[in-house]
């Protein structure tokens, strides 16, 4: 029995070497190729991980600046509150001025009024006693 894909001289075993050898080969050459693809595809996995990364440290250092930003009105806030009671206490206390000086005022027109008339008594009185 000839075996046609037998070269010359090849004996069964060589022959049997030979064509398992082209087999490893076929599937190892398919590994390889689809090895490659994976690793492409790792690639471009890599290449897109940095982006976000790059992007994500990006919005991180704006969020990082907003929440500082965010802080320090806080803080800003608790001032204008401090100030705006002190104001409150500063507007009700010229409130109380103001409404003691108007009741001195009143009593100082009053007194006035009192003045006055004492004033034309007296007038009337010494008018009186220079005509008599």
């Amino acid at each position: 029995m000839d075996n046609p894909s037998r070269a010359h001289g090849e004996s069964e075993e060589q022959c049997l070497i030979r064509s398992l050898r082209k087999q490893m080969v076929s599937i190892i050459s398919r590994v390889a190729e689809h090895v490659r693809e994976v690793q492409d595809e790792v690639q471009d996995l890599k290449r897109d991980l940095a982006q976000r990364d790059y992007r994500e440290s990006g919005e991180r250092t704006a969020i990082d600046k907003n929440s500082q930003e965010m802080l320090t009105l806080r803080d800003l806030l608790k001032k204008v509150g401090c100030q705006l009671e002190q104001l409150d206490k500063d507007v009700a206390a010229s409130n109380r001025e103001r409404d003691r000086l108007e009741a001195e005022h009143e009593t100082t027109k009053s007194d006035v009024v009192t003045l006055t008339e004492r004033y034309l008594r007296i007038a009337n009185e010494l008018s009186d006693v220079a005509r008599a």
